[in-house]
This record gives C-alpha cells, sequence and structure tokens, in this order.
C-alpha cells in the first residue's frame, strides 16, 4: 500500500510538472508582438537572386576535396532564407529575419499563431558567436525565455538525443569535419569548406532513408515496374499521360484491397509517375542495393492535353502535395512561372492551371481512405484526361516580367485574383472532383 502511494504521487508530480512546463512554454512564449515586425514581399528580383546563388554556390561543381569559400552579405542571406520559407507549407505564416556582425551571427523568426488572449506570436532567437573557427550557440530566445551560455547546454544535450534518435549523429559530424573556417563579419558571412561527394553521398542516403520509408520503397519499386510495363508496349516517342496513369491506379487499387491503406498507395502511385514524367529514375528516392535489380523504364515523352511540358506542372504539383500539402505545391508553382516571366517561356496560366489541378488530384487522392478509392476507380477504369484536367484555351500565357505587370500588376490585383478563380471554376467542373 505505501509502495502504491508513493508510485501514485510520483506519477502526480511528474504529470504536474509536464503540464506546469508547457504552461510556462506557452504562457511566457507566447507573445502578443511580433519580433520581425514585417515580412518583406519577395520581388521577382529577389527569386533570380536566389537562383543566381544556389547556382553559383553549388558545390557539385568543384572536385573532390576542393577547398571552397562562400561570401554571402546579410541582404542575400534573407533573400535566401526568405526563398526558402516562401517554399514551404508554412509561408504565409513564419517571418525572417538574419542580422550579421563582426563574431555574431543572429536569425531571428515570428510564427504567426492562432489569435489567443495572451497573443498570437511565437517569437524565436538563435545566436551564434564565432569560436575558434566554427559556430557556437551562444543564445536561444523563446519569446521572453531568454538562455545563455551554460544554460544552452540542455538545449544541445536535447538536439544531440535527438540526431541520435533520427540516426543522423555521424552525417552531422562529417559535415561539421567539412566546415573549415566560419567568419561572422559586418553584414557578411564567410563559409569555407572543403567539398566531399562521399560525405554528400551519405547525407543524401540518410536524407532518403528519412523521407522514405521501407515500405514506401517496395511501392515505388512495384510501381515503377508497372510503369515499365506499359511503356514497354508503345512503339511512338510520346503518349499521353493517362495511358500509365490508368494501369497504375488499377495496380493501386488491387494493392489496396489486401493492405486497406489506398492513400498510402495513391501516394507512392504519384511519386513514381511524377518521376517517370520528368525522365528521372527512382533510383534515388529508393536507393541501388546490392544485387537488386531496379528497372528503368524505356524513355516516352508524357503529354496533357497535347502538351510535353503540362505532365511535369500536374505531376510535380500533385508529388509535392502527397509528401507535405497543397500549399506547399501553390507556392513552388508559383515561384516557377514567376522565374519563367524573367526569360525562357515567359509567365503561364495554363501552366499554373496544370499546377493547380496536380494540387487538387493529390488532395484528393490523399485526403482519406473513401477518397483514395474514389480516385483509384475512376483513374483505373478511364483513360479520359478530361476527367481530372480541365481545358487550356482562352488562358493567357508566354509573358514577359513586363507584359505581366501591365496587365496584372502583381499577385494582389483584382485581374490577376479573376483569373485565378476562373482557374478554379474549370478544376471544379471535372468529373473527379464534384464528386
Amino acid at each position: 500500500m505505501r509502495l502504491r502511494r508513493v508510485l501514485r504521487l510520483f506519477v502526480l508530480t511528474v504529470f504536474i510538472l509536464i503540464v506546469g512546463g508547457v504552461f510556462a512554454l506557452v504562457y511566457y512564449g507566447v507573445e502578443s508582438h511580433p519580433l520581425v515586425a514585417s515580412k518583406a514581399k519577395l520581388t521577382t528580383g529577389d527569386i533570380a537572386r536566389a537562383k543566381q546563388l544556389k547556382v553559383k554556390y553549388d558545390p557539385r561543381q568543384l572536385k573532390e576535396r576542393e577547398t571552397s569559400i562562400l561570401k554571402v552579405t546579410e541582404k542575400d542571406l534573407n533573400i535566401l532564407i526568405g526563398y526558402m520559407i516562401a517554399q514551404s507549407s508554412q509561408a504565409d505564416r513564419v517571418y525572417s529575419q538574419a542580422n550579421l556582425e563582426p563574431d555574431v551571427g543572429e536569425l531571428l523568426f515570428t510564427v504567426c499563431l492562432p489569435q489567443m488572449p495572451i497573443g498570437s506570436y511565437l517569437n524565436l532567437t538563435a545566436s551564434f558567436r564565432e569560436v575558434e573557427s566554427k559556430p557556437r550557440l551562444h543564445r536561444i530566445a523563446i519569446g521572453r525565455i531568454n538562455l545563455r551560455g551554460p544554460f544552452v547546454r540542455p538545449v544541445l544535450f536535447l538536439g544531440s538525443k535527438l540526431a541520435q534518435k533520427m540516426n543522423i549523429t555521424q552525417e552531422l559530424a562529417l559535415a561539421l569535419e567539412a566546415v573549415k573556417d566560419v567568419q561572422f563579419r559586418s553584414e557578411e558571412f564567410v563559409l569555407t569548406y572543403e567539398w566531399r561527394a562521399d560525405v554528400s553521398k551519405k547525407i543524401a542516403e540518410k536524407g532518403r532513408s528519412l523521407l522514405v520509408s521501407d515500405q514506401d520503397r517496395g511501392r515505388l519499386i512495384e510501381y515503377n515496374a508497372q510503369i515499365a510495363r506499359t511503356a514497354g508496349k508503345i512503339n511512338e516517342e510520346s503518349a499521353p499521360l493517362t495511358i500509365f496513369m490508368s494501369p497504375v491506379f488499377a495496380l493501386a487499387q488491387q494493392r489496396s484491397r489486401v493492405n486497406g491503406d489506398p492513400a498510402s498507395e495513391n501516394r507512392s502511385a504519384i511519386l513514381a509517375l511524377t518521376m517517370f514524367a520528368n525522365g528521372r529514375p527512382i533510383t534515388p528516392l529508393v536507393g541501388d542495393q546490392s544485387g537488386e535489380h531496379i528497372v528503368r523504364p524505356k524513355r516516352v515523352t508524357t503529354t496533357l492535353r497535347g502538351r510535353t511540358d503540362l505532365p511535369r506542372h500536374f505531376m510535380i504539383s500533385a508529388a509535392l502535395v502527397a509528401l507535405a500539402d497543397s500549399r506547399l505545391s501553390n507556392v513552388v508553382g508559383l515561384f516557377k512561372e514567376l522565374d519563367d516571366s524573367m526569360g525562357g517561356s515567359g509567365f503561364s496560366f495554363v501552366d499554373l492551371l496544370a499546377d493547380r489541378a496536380g494540387v487538387r488530384f493529390a488532395e484528393l487522392s490523399t485526403a482519406s481512405a473513401e477518397k483514395a478509392q474514389w480516385v483509384q476507380q475512376r483513374i483505373s477504369e478511364s483513360s479520359d484526361e478530361s476527367v481530372f484536367m480541365p481545358e487550356i484555351g482562352d488562358l493567357n500565357e508566354g509573358m514577359m516580367q513586363k507584359t505581366f505587370k501591365q496587365r496584372y500588376r502583381d499577385t494582389d490585383s483584382a485581374t490577376y485574383r479573376a483569373e485565378k478563380q476562373e482557374i478554379e471554376r474549370r478544376i471544379d467542373s471535372c468529373k473527379l472532383y464534384y464528386n
């Protein structure tokens, strides 16, 4: 009896500590004012600059063991961070700012929360000092909770435990080993690193294992094999995307009857079709284990509404949703079109229609077991692309930056919103979406 009372008291104490800790974190962490007061909207020039920096500092251009120096101004660093956040599913809720001073680098984030009596903003700060040519976390703040010096150690300890749990400790150590020198200067960040292809490969393999589970890996191999069987029967250089979708989703329907998980089957089917439509093998996703043969389908250019570019828009957007959510894909699709308006094919509402149709397709395919089965049935029994992809006529495309600004000003204008509403109306009219 006495032991039982002690155990009850212990459990109650732990419960109170956990609840109290959560309450304290919410009470002291959530604030009524944002730390990053405003979010500057990325211009088409900013997008082009981010893309230039990614190409300029792509380490794959280096030779093995070659040392390179990366220099980024504070302004460019903020553009790069903003560009990465804009491509995430939380783009409309996260504000960021990077500050660079001699020997100190600081990252500020504000996360917009649902309206609460105590505030609506979660403000985060991480400050790094340059110590022996390496960045060292010396301060972290969550709202009014401010940890610095030795009080940061528990955070680092929890971070190391998380890395161990995720089994990425070795990869992190190798990445840090490649960093030879870090300098925080006034409005400039300088990184000296050694390019190691083997380290990059290990990190990529670990990222792949975190992205694709063993079950998903098996599914991808099965759907890839089905695509290869279909491609082997085609003698022409191109074929409608639906020629490949129908048998793939018929296989998904068959597998779902056995494992009872149609949403996961659809997710893997979409990913396999995306790789094929873009002319990419699935090996980067599933690995190439010794003694295992993974067939590469014969190259067949896919078409959608008679065009070879639209399958890529449709399937990439669908895959992004299958792995994340619709907002991620919407932003990526828009940014792709804004990039194109700087040159090349120009801004295209036809491409945006394909992007949005892909988003809606994946949302429906993975929303629930019932809806996933509905998609499997409709796609497997028909090769009519109008079931999921509307007509593209009368939509403006091929607009360069100057023409886009003259017609629509920006993406917040009433004329632009009217075009987006027309796109949604057309998609809504497809049989797959008005079930």
